[in-house]
């Protein structure tokens, strides 16, 4: 069977090919970004944070904050993805400067809601919580329907690991049906793939 992100990702790999070739530093960056974010999604989280990462000091040798904070927020996802929870909290402490500087609104929310994971994932569980609800709040103030389904996803995250259950179904419930209305297959699969009980763990 053939993972429908390959073709993607194959051209992501030749546009990237051909602007180092020809010089284009930060358009070169900006395909490592996006090229990052599809293999997290295939599941190779180290060649995710490499490329990441490398976008990153692109982008701030380049001075571009906006373009910096994207791709610290997938450096961030992949760190989290390979089980390095330090290294991802460490990742989002050193952009908050940054990210509270910026004025670009869907790169600093992107940033604020992996950076709320990586709290999470640090065991500040009450602390992410609040944050994420915030920014869920502000988005709804706003009228940023699009925008709202990671959040609620993240929070549906953490509200499994606070041990509240309940809540989390059917917080993940809401989210796959307005997922699926939408058309968002990927939110659809994410909060469907939460749902599902964690596997049984076997003796050795």
């Amino acid at each position: 069977k053939s993972n429908p992100g390959s073709g993607a990702r194959k051209a992501f790999e030749q546009s990237l090919a051909i602007r180092n070739e020809i010089g284009e530093k930060q358009t070169a960056a900006e395909s490592r970004t996006y090229l990052a974010e599809l293999v997290i999604e295939e599941g190779h989280a180290a060649d995710a944070e490499k490329s990441a990462r490398e976008a990153m000091m692109e982008f701030r040798s380049e001075q571009q904050p906006d373009d910096e904070l994207a791709a610290a927020a997938v450096l961030i996802e992949a760190l989290l993805a390979e089980g390095k929870e330090a290294d991802a909290k460490a990742a989002a402490d050193a952009e908050g400067e940054v990210a509270a500087k910026n004025q670009n609104r869907p790169v600093t929310t992107q940033f604020a809601i992996v950076a709320a994971r990586a709290l999470a994932a640090s065991g500040k569980l009450a602390e992410a919580k609040s944050n994420l609800e915030t920014i869920l709040k502000d988005e709804r103030k706003q009228g940023f329907l699009a925008d709202q389904f990671e959040t609620r996803l993240a929070l549906a995250e953490i509200e499994m690991k606070l041990g509240h259950a309940a809540a989390a179904q059917g917080q993940l419930a809401a989210l796959r049906h307005d997922a699926q209305a939408r058309g968002l297959g990927l939110v659809a699969r994410k909060a469907a793939e939460l749902q599902k009980p964690p596997p049984a763990k076997t003796k050795t």
